[in-house]
């Protein structure tokens, strides 16, 4: 058999070996993990800017798509804007000549009215 002296050393000896493979087993855990978080890291690296780049063309087709909606709109406000000109220039002429018939005729009757109403208010007035 082995002398006390000898088999304390050896259970040192296994004591150290079994510590060194406990922490050999942590770092080849550790070595591990870090090794999936880098690779879910890559992923989501090659993964948003490959998002990113088809929202970058979404947006550019949309951007053109409204770009071109304007400026068929803007056509089209043009157009409408030049029939409303015509439409109401065409008519400013008689509404003109109209409206000063009607400014000549609401004077004569105010006028009119003035006159005859005027020796009634002077005889209402004279009795205050």
């Amino acid at each position: 058999m082995l002398s006390p002296r000898v088999s304390k050393e050896f259970s040192y000896l296994l004591e150290d070996l079994t510590e060194n493979e406990k922490s050999f087993s942590r770092k080849i855990d550790q070595a591990y993990d870090s090794l999936q978080d880098t690779s879910h890291l890559i992923d989501r690296l090659e993964t948003e800017p490959d998002s990113k780049i088809k929202n970058i063309t979404r947006l550019k087709e949309e951007y053109e798509r409204y770009s071109k909606l304007s400026q068929i709109e803007e056509i089209k406000a043009r157009a409408l804007m030049s029939q409303l000109e015509i439409s109401l220039n065409k008519g400013k002429n008689s509404e003109r000549l109209i409206a000063f018939f009607i400014n000549i005729a609401a004077g004569t009757i105010l006028f009119l009215s003035g006159i005859w109403a005027s020796p009634h208010i002077k005889e209402f007035l004279g009795h205050l």
